[in-house]
């Protein structure tokens, strides 16, 4: 073929991703809409199974009614009923609705099932009297569809229908009726009909039915009504029975907040067993209502270790300054336990009031005391809390020192970055100063990122050039225009220690606009080692990163030029095979008189031929088809 041949279809080549054995891509083809009445005639066709079933999938996105009939007809097939009926359950139109009900009295068994899902689905009210018979039927797949499709349908007529055939049924079909009535009510409390939704729980209350059905009624009955089941609720709380107590309890989160109910909860805390004092101060801190906060604080002295740690988890919600106080004495406490809890929760505590506490306990002469104090102000972020941990990080205690250094990463703002920077250079030469490092990084990233940029290359002057460096390494985490703009000057500075960090750093940099700069100093480094490593940065760049295929394919002619050892050049022959186009052939031909690549070479040649052949015929498959 041609070179120019080739060019005519290079428009084609830029719209695949191709694969190949020599490529790590696959092939992504434009999917074209295709008419419906095309799709219909397939379906209409003595064609394959799998030609009709991709023309069922097409038509539950651009089906019409004209379709629905062709679709009808295959809603008994053993192969196509599935796809049938998705697509029928996606058309917009009222014909579908008559096919399946005309489906349903002809169908039996796993098909007949499927049928009645879909009518569920569509919430067909015309169906509830075709579903309200089929309750009758004799297999109880079709039983426990129709019942469920009922309740989906959700009207007051589909609950009168489950009611009537509910006091009629027994064993499974009873069963099935009753699932049936607990998707209706779902639906009639949607529909804004609360109480024939709770008429239809409490008809399934009073029922002998398995206890799981009787769980999930009353919680409906309970949680449907809102305030209006507060009764109900406190009732199975005083039942003695501890799975009505559980529901009851999850009941509360859908009820929410309601006048008196925190109260009446926190007062039937004495009594109950550790594990259901757990549950209430659990719900107790979920509701929020912060007058039950005394009782909750009482609870945090309870004997049982799980009453106590859910007492403190429920203080993160209902707590306030005093309470914060409390905690951060049992953050310091030896129980483990207990600590993690009382720390969890100051970290959810809300107020600013509480950074101040957390804040003044960093002074405290007790070391246990500062310690959680210092793990604390890390996880709030506590702004105000850096000069205390800088003078910590002075501490002889090494466990102490560590945590205020790590904390640092999390309370330092850009108006303390200076500090952080002194840190970091005073302790090279100690053993903090990888964690030192570390928490520099983690305070960086989390600044505005020109403030910080500018904040570090003003400090490059007053520190050592070991120290330099590691601003260097904070320039490259922090990124930006800027950051790229002072690493390039670091190397095109005549210390070989900046330019040795500045190259390694470019040769890694995330963004593609490094692309420029990195050709510059590929020309104009006069030390080899650096020149090499920007210019296999800058071929690394069109390698991995995102480009269009017009700057990808500039780097690699710009690399070629510039590439005076065959280890460069194999790195743009391997873009080259990874991208292939027109340009990139031309590029790979002006090697073949290189021996020692001529394997390299060859291989490239023959992916992007490769690829550029299953572009044109993709591209003359389309134009056919159009």
């Amino acid at each position: 073929m041609k070179f120019q041949s080739i060019i005519k279809w290079f428009p084609f080549v830029f719209l695949l991703t191709v694969c190949s054995p020599h490529l790590h891509g696959q092939v992504t083809l434009p999917v074209p809409d295709t008419d419906a009445g095309e799709l219909v005639a397939v379906l209409e066709s003595d064609g394959p199974v799998f030609e009709k079933a991709k023309a069922c999938q097409q038509l539950a996105i651009n089906g019409t009614a004209d379709a629905v009939s062709a679709l009808a007809v295959l809603l008994d097939d053993e192969q196509l009923s599935t796809y049938a009926r998705s697509a029928l359950e996606n058309i917009s139109a009222p014909e579908v609705d008559l096919a399946l009900r005309e489906a349903a009295k002809l169908l039996a068994g796993d098909r007949l099932v499927g049928v009645l899902n879909s009518i569920g689905k569509r919430r067909d009210l015309q169906a509830t009297g075709l579903l309200a018979e089929l309750l009758n039927h004799k297999n109880p797949s079709v039983q426990n569809a129709a019942a469920r499709a009922l309740g989906a349908i959700g009207t007051i007529e589909a609950a009168d229908q489950l009611k009537k055939s509910f006091a009629q049924a027994a064993g499974s079909s009873r069963i099935s009726i009753a699932q049936g009535c607990l998707v209706c009510a779902r639906r009639l409390v949607a529909a804004g009909e609360t109480q024939q939704a709770v008429s239809l729980c409490n008809l399934l209350r009073s029922a002998d039915l398995p206890q799981e059905l009787h769980w999930a009624a009353t919680y409906s009955a309970v949680a449907n009504q809102g305030t209006a089941g507060v009764p109900l609720l406190l009732e199975m709380l005083d039942s003695g029975d501890s799975a009505q107590f559980r529901i009851a309890l999850q009941a509360v989160r859908r009820i929410g907040k309601a006048p008196k109910l925190a109260t009446e909860l926190a007062s039937r805390l004495e009594g109950q067993s550790a594990e259901n004092q757990a549950l209430l101060l659990i719900t107790l801190g979920e509701l929020g209502d912060d007058s039950v906060l005394p009782i909750v604080v009482k609870a945090v002295g309870n004997d049982a270790s799980d009453t106590r740690i859910a007492a403190i988890s429920a203080l993160a919600r209902l707590g306030d300054n005093d309470t914060a106080k409390l905690l951060l004495d049992l953050a310091s406490t030896d129980n483990v336990a207990m600590a993690n809890a009382a720390q969890a929760a100051l970290v959810r505590l809300p107020g600013d009031g509480i950074d101040s506490e957390v804040v003044a306990r960093l002074i405290s002469d007790q070391p246990a005391m500062v310690l959680s104090a210092v793990e604390v102000a890390a996880k709030r972020n506590i702004a105000t809390a850096t000069p205390f941990l800088l003078r910590l990080t002075h501490s002889d205690d090494a466990s102490m020192r560590q945590s205020a250094i790590q904390a640092l990463g999390r309370t330092t703002t850009i108006t303390d970055l200076p500090a952080l920077i002194g840190l970091m250079s005073t302790s090279l030469q100690s053993d903090d100063s990888a964690i030192v490092q570390k928490t520099l990084g983690a305070a960086c990233v989390r600044m505005p990122q020109d403030r910080c940029v500018q904040t570090l290359t003003s400090a490059m002057s007053e520190v050592s050039p070991v120290a330099r460096v590691v601003l260097l390494d904070q320039l490259a985490l922090v990124g930006g225009t800027k950051a790229l703009g002072a690493v390039v000057d670091a190397a095109k500075s005549n210390d070989d220690t900046m330019q040795d960090a500045a190259t390694r750093l470019l040769g890694g940099w995330l963004t593609a606009d490094a692309a420029t700069p990195l050709l510059e100093l590929s020309k104009t480094l006069t030390i080899r080692k650096y020149q090499i490593r920007v210019l296999r940065g800058y071929i690394r760049i069109a390698r991995q990163l995102d480009m269009t295929t017009r700057e990808r394919m500039e780097v690699c002619r710009n690399a070629l030029a510039i590439a005076d050892r065959d280890d460069e050049r194999k790195l743009v022959l391997d873009v080259l095979r990874r991208n292939p186009t027109p340009e990139g052939l031309q590029m790979a031909s002006s090697l073949q008189d290189n021996e020692t690549l001529r394997g390299n070479v060859d291989v490239t040649i023959q992916a992007i031929k490769a690829a550029i052949t299953v572009a044109i015929t993709v591209a003359d498959s389309e134009g056919t088809k159009r």
